[in-house]
């Protein structure tokens, strides 16, 4: 199969955090319907492979040099971003969920909505409120709690806890006020993440939604804590390159982490949501290429050093030369586009 990079457009650069962010009017998600077509990992997601053919035999010495490299995978790190981006998508399967119901049933309810809405684990399940935020009052107003239930999502009479609701809604309603304008009055959407975090702090994500026009965004992600009374104490920003793109089956996407270690909640988060839309998506950290691949209907992890993709490389290169000699292969030859 002819492998291709994705078409992608470079949409914005955006800077650093500015130290004064300005007060910027929320256009968070409205209720519209179902953006994402997120999919939840089918089968075991496994332990790191170490990026080797398990048919291959190799030598002790090279498995000892093996073992070496792959000890610098940052492994707990990366399961940490793994478990944070299983639930951004479990947040995002309840959000369009429930907003396809409230827009089906809730009509008469939208006019008393405002931008800010949010959902939350309540037990076992997924509870999403949706209302008003008073900014002179600086209070929110709950309107309708959707929940899943037996037959499907709907109506309950109460939500999260009202304190955590009230804290939460502030926490969104403040963050807009550190969103760059590149994002807040851009033309690709974002969608909003929220959740209590122990110690009574409050975490607020964006992350670019999948476009109403089908493409995919990626490349920029926000991430803000929040306390009690909505006061800032922590903000991330990870890339300044926002990539949009149409979907292709037989697309490779390759996403830039040279500046961290492993890949990101966001980034994971990504390759979750879309990767049935393409045939594959490799994250380039620093010094691991990461990606998840299926065989037999088990998934696993395979980080790939930098080093050891540059020793494949020149391998091919020297057979690609070799082939390109007229005396044994007669004609020009080309390597595939975004082959690896």
């Amino acid at each position: 199969m002819r492998l291709l990079i994705l078409p992608l457009a470079l949409l914005v650069t955006l800077p650093a955090f500015a130290q004064d962010a300005a007060d910027l009017e929320p256009t968070a998600q409205e209720p519209t319907g179902p953006e994402s077509t997120a999919q939840e990992p089918t089968g075991t997601v496994e332990q790191p492979v170490e990026g080797a053919d398990p048919d291959d035999e190799i030598s002790a010495e090279e498995q000892a040099t093996l073992d070496e490299v792959m000890s610098q995978f940052p492994y707990d790190v990366f399961q940490q971003n793994v478990e944070v981006a299983s639930w951004l998508l479990a947040y995002d399967r309840a959000a369009w969920l429930s907003t396809d119901v409230l827009m089906q049933k809730y009509t008469g309810l939208m006019e008393r909505l405002g931008p800010i809405w949010f959902c939350g684990e309540k037990g076992e399940s997924w509870v999403c409120t949706y209302g008003n935020y008073d900014d002179e009052r600086d209070r929110y107003e709950p309107v309708i709690h959707l929940t899943e239930q037996d037959e499907g999502w709907d109506q309950v009479e109460t939500g999260l806890d009202s304190e955590i609701e009230e804290r939460l809604a502030r926490a969104i309603r403040r963050a807009w006020g550190h969103v760059p304008p590149g994002i807040s009055q851009g033309e690709i959407r974002f969608n909003i993440y929220a959740r209590p975090l122990e110690g009574e702090q409050y975490e607020v994500w964006f992350l670019p939604a999948q476009q109403p026009d089908g493409r995919i965004a990626f490349g920029v992600e926000l991430r803000f804590v929040f306390d009690a009374e909505g006061e800032l104490v922590d903000r991330e920003q990870h890339g300044e390159n926002l990539m949009v793109g149409m979907p292709d089956p037989e697309a490779i996407v390759r996403v830039d982490n040279t500046f961290n270690d492993c890949p990101t909640s966001g980034q994971l988060f990504f390759l979750f949501s879309v990767r049935r839309q393409v045939d594959m998506i490799y994250i380039d950290s620093k010094d691991f290429v990461s990606t998840l691949f299926e065989a037999d209907g088990q998934e696993a992890w395979l980080h790939t050093h930098r080093d050891m993709l540059e020793e494949d490389d020149s391998e091919g290169d020297e057979a690609e030369d070799a082939a390109a000699e007229p005396a044994e292969a007669p004609g020009e030859s080309a390597p595939p586009e975004g082959g690896s």
